[in-house]
């Protein structure tokens, strides 16, 4: 069976074959293939927002100590005196 739209001409109710008379295959074939364009659209439309990792340094901390401990002395201390 042919699907036929109608619309209003002038007042008066007339009928127009849409795409040259679909069958009932044809139309479910399109609607499915519509619905699934319009799913995707919607989904396409969707975003997603990830935050990245919260990161914390503690700072490193550095002791200096000077004198003789008795093992190794760089060159540039042993002439600043300090081993």
């Amino acid at each position: 069976m042919a699907r036929t739209a109608s619309k209003v001409c002038d007042g008066v109710q007339c009928a127009f074959p849409v795409s040259a008379q679909l069958s009932d295959e044809d139309f479910a074939t399109m609607f499915r293939v519509l619905a699934a364009v319009l799913i995707l659209a919607l989904l396409a439309s969707c975003t997603a927002r990830v935050d990245g990792p919260s990161v914390r340094v503690k700072p490193a901390t550095v002791e200096i100590v000077s004198g003789d401990d008795g093992g190794f002395c760089p060159p540039g201390q042993a002439k600043k005196g300090r081993c």
